[in-house]
């Protein structure tokens, strides 16, 4: 049996955790907690470890043969630093070039490399916290401990990457 003053305080303890919590009934109320707790969300966000700048949504993550993670979004360039790497390198198909620093704060986000001769930003995992749509924060050391699900890299999204350089470098050709 609840007693009225357990009722509230669970309440209380819902609404101190889960800032998205809006109240309602019992049944409400369990479905909530059960999707904030035990489910993956599917839209957090990676934030830079430093200076709290974003990186990238969840969404726009991508994994390559479950070793390498790729961001696919055309506004990242907006938002870090490329520097020439000190030690480039290539290796099981990759080429890296550059290394990508945070623009505010100069936080190391990971590398810029070339995959089968498209241009992508390999982001590192234990640069960032995440977020989740609740505001819960998280620091993870390793890509396995994450708790959204990361997509495999597909065709679309390879051509996707290929319009976003084109464009880029369009954009830097006429600018010049």
């Amino acid at each position: 049996m609840y007693s009225p003053g357990r009722q509230t305080h669970r309440q209380t303890r819902l609404k101190h955790y889960y800032p998205a919590y809006a109240g309602g009934t019992e049944k409400h109320n369990l479905i909530f907690f059960m999707a904030a707790v035990h489910a993956p969300f599917p839209t957090g966000l990676c934030r830079c470890l430093k200076c709290d700048n974003l990186c990238a949504w969840s969404a726009d993550v991508r994994t390559v043969n479950n070793q390498h993670y790729i961001v696919v979004d055309s506004t990242l360039p907006g938002r870090i630093i490329v520097k020439p790497h000190p030690k480039p390198l290539s290796y099981d198909g990759w080429v890296k070039k550059e290394k990508i620093y945070c623009k505010q704060c100069g936080q190391d986000w990971g590398i810029k490399a070339i995959y089968k001769s498209v241009p992508c930003c390999v982001i590192k995992i234990i640069s960032f916290v995440i977020v989740d749509p609740c505001e819960k924060r998280s620091w993870c050391k390793k890509w396995k401990s994450v708790n959204f699900p990361v997509a495999e890299l597909s065709d679309q999204d390879m051509m996707d990457l290929v319009e976003f350089e084109t464009e880029r470098v369009s954009q830097i050709n006429g600018e010049v």
